[in-house]
């Protein structure tokens, strides 16, 4: 519940990446306008980096420099900025 408000949003992955150099594609459906930027973490939210590339349905990480392996704790984060509460920068994670 945000200032009254439920964001919601429906994520999927469409490319498992394997080699290095491959870069991460998650396609999403938010409700929430005006978006600023999407964060992954790969550690639970300790660590957030930025898309490489964004648009309002799919955002692109370049996780090259990840190790291999499989990672179970991942939370992306969305980055908007509400209009209605003075342009206050509000942010809302999905595990």
């Amino acid at each position: 519940m945000i200032n009254g408000g439920v964001y919601m949003a429906t994520i999927t992955v469409s490319n498992n990446p394997s080699t290095t150099g491959d870069t991460l594609t998650v396609n999403f459906t938010t409700d929430a306008t005006n978006i600023s930027d999407i964060l992954l973490s790969k550690d639970g939210g300790s660590t957030y980096i930025s898309a490489t590339s964004f648009t309002n349905s799919s955002a692109v990480f370049n996780i090259s420099n990840w190790d291999n392996g499989t990672y179970n704790n991942c939370k992306l984060k969305c980055v908007y900025t509400e209009t209605s509460s003075g342009d206050s920068e509000i942010s809302t994670e999905s595990g």
